[in-house]
């Protein structure tokens, strides 16, 4: 490790841009530059390997339509829990979560709703892997359609 990078990890500074604060703890790396890393070499967009990250994977090709986003942006201290949102969308500003089932949205739903409670101030959308928004106040429809049919 070079004198530069020790300086950097003892000051708590990005090891990449040695100007912003250290976000992701295991990289030692800012938002910006964690982000940048990941969109080069990290995320490969054709291979998804768990059918989570397959949702997330078409949430991506679906949704966006700019490159300022960060995949897995942050954890967040909920009690004795921790909750990581989907994505931070940097363009609105906006935390958002991709729910592929209706089975996967009920069993964190709790999580939604305790970081809605412990950081009133942060928006987090809940979006269905297609982009639309989950309707998290009424009837939730979770339809796949096929030619316009509810099937």
């Amino acid at each position: 490790m070079s004198q530069n990078r020790k300086i950097t990890g003892i000051l708590n500074l990005c090891i990449e841009c040695h100007e912003r604060e250290v976000q992701v703890k295991k990289r030692s790396l800012c938002l910006r530059c964690y982000s940048r890393i990941r969109k080069e070499v990290g995320i490969d967009l054709s291979i998804p390997t768990l059918p989570n990250q397959r949702r997330e994977m078409d949430f991506i090709r679906n949704y966006f339509d700019h490159q300022d986003w960060v995949a897995q942006p942050a954890t967040f201290r909920i009690g004795p829990h921790t909750y990581t949102p989907d994505f931070y969308d940097g363009k609105r500003r906006i935390f958002i979560e991709v729910a592929g089932t209706r089975q996967a949205y009920h069993a964190a739903k709790f999580k939604y709703v305790e970081f809605r409670t412990a950081y009133p101030n942060i928006p987090l959308e809940v979006r269905e892997p297609d982009g639309s928004l989950v309707d998290e106040e009424g009837r939730i429809c979770w339809a796949v359609k096929n030619n316009g049919k509810v099937k």
